[in-house]
């Protein structure tokens, strides 16, 4: 999707709490708004090249939001809220080859006690509850979630579960923030996760992964990505 955002360069400085970073932009330091709960601690280093949207005239608090950060040569999305707008326009244009001939019935659809990002609908089919995650951590082309311990991702993998026992067709679907991945995997270093993820694909929830393609301009979903479970295969693929 284009973005429609002013970018401008930055310098990334230091975060000072979850949501608000510290730049350098034209020789002036600025505060920035950082749209990810995440902790972004492989990304967001002294020194690093950003991208930020410039917000000039608007009544945000912030006046820019970091949106793109280059790790090396390489451009990552952080922007927590894209994902969900990625896997909408993806769904309906079909191209997310498991939900060809699926619409989108409602986004933010109350289930149990949580609310899933999708229920999608397709003539013929049981309903389908999706939920997405960002995807930003990386270790020598892996892809893996989380990058902090996740609560609220664990809770909504038991809702899933749930669905699925309930009939639905139940869906986590990984949006990988970065270009060519070689696999995602849960973070292995996050055992509560892992076990959650795992024991949710044992019980009948999908469990996807695609990449995207990323420009300061557009990012979109291009391909599925092989999804690897168990710690032992992943090191096959290093």
């Amino acid at each position: 999707m284009k973005l429609n955002l002013v970018i401008v360069k930055g310098e990334f400085i230091k975060k000072i709490n979850r949501f608000v970073g510290e730049v350098r932009l034209e020789g002036m330091v600025v505060n920035c708004h950082i749209p990810n709960t995440g902790r972004l601690g492989e990304l967001l280093g002294p020194g690093v090249t950003v991208l930020l949207s410039d917000h000039s005239g608007s009544p945000r608090k912030y006046r820019y939001s970091l949106r793109l950060v280059y790790k090396g040569d390489r451009l990552f999305s952080i922007d927590s809220q894209l994902p969900n707008q990625l896997v909408f326009e993806a769904v309906e244009e079909g191209l997310i080859k498991e939900l060809q001939g699926y619409g989108v019935k409602k986004r933010e659809t109350l289930f149990g006690d949580s609310r899933l990002d999708f229920e999608l609908e397709k003539s013929g089919e049981v309903p389908c509850l999706m939920e997405v995650k960002g995807v930003t951590l990386e270790n020598h082309r892996i892809a893996s979630f989380p990058d902090a311990p996740t609560a609220r991702g664990i809770r909504h993998l038991g809702e899933l579960v749930k669905a699925k026992a309930e009939g639905y067709r139940a869906i986590v679907l990984f949006v990988i923030q970065f270009e060519d991945p070689l696999c995602f995997t849960p973070n292995f270093q996050d055992p509560a996760f892992t076990k959650a993820l795992t024991e949710a694909s044992e019980k009948g929830v999908e469990v996807l992964a695609y990449a995207t393609t990323v420009a300061p301009g557009e990012v979109r979903i291009v391909k599925g990505v092989r999804v690897v479970l168990d710690p032992e295969k992943q090191e096959k693929d290093r």
